[in-house]
């Protein structure tokens, strides 16, 4: 269970979170007067969100959110690679969209690799072998990269539940593999024969 966080939004001393791979949502203040004019967008988004809370509630699985992944990748330049822990860092400006951004553009890559390695005629008769292999072998660049960079440790170990962490790390790669052979199935069924 998180903790609540302390003054400025830093999170207590003791356990290192997976941050930026979930999102904590804020709980509504009753006593918020939103302008008249935001008034209906604020119950709009939040009654938007509801189902999908109670929906992660019961699979146990956050939804993800990458910027955290963004601020980690926007202190690189600034030559900054590892932090004690990435919620504590400073805010970068565009983390969000660099998060996402990154996470989508290392997805191309991979699927680039899967091509490369097994060719383009893996794409007009695919199996799901290579893109299962692709997929979950990619979990090694957040096991050894980004987790340790962003104060989680090598495979989620300074998280409060390393195990938990590193099956939802799997499994979302073991997706991501499956997404890779169904898109090539979709794709072959538009190839010539």
């Amino acid at each position: 269970m998180p903790q609540a966080l302390a003054h400025r939004g830093e999170p207590p001393d003791g356990d290192v979170e997976l941050v930026g791979l979930c999102v904590q949502l804020p709980a509504i203040d009753p006593g918020f007067r939103a302008g008249a004019q935001h008034a209906g967008d604020l119950v709009q988004r939040e009654s938007r969100r509801a189902p999908q809370r109670d929906q992660r509630q019961t699979l146990q699985h956050p939804a993800a959110d990458y910027t955290m992944v963004g601020r980690w990748l926007g202190h690189m330049p600034r030559g900054r690679f590892r932090h004690g822990a990435i919620s504590r860092a400073a805010a970068v400006t565009g983390e969000t969209l660099i998060g996402w951004s990154a996470h989508y553009l290392t997805g191309i890559a991979y699927a680039a690799l899967l091509t490369g390695i097994w060719g383009s005629d893996w794409i007009s008769r695919p199996s799901i072998e290579p893109a299962l292999i692709v997929g979950i072998g990619t979990v090694a660049a957040p096991f050894l990269l980004m987790q340790p960079g962003m104060g989680a440790g090598i495979a989620a170990s300074r998280t409060p539940r390393p195990n938990v962490a590193r099956f939802h790390s799997l499994l979302n790669h073991a997706v991501f593999g499956l997404g890779l052979y169904l898109t090539a199935v979709a794709v072959s069924l538009f190839l010539p024969a």
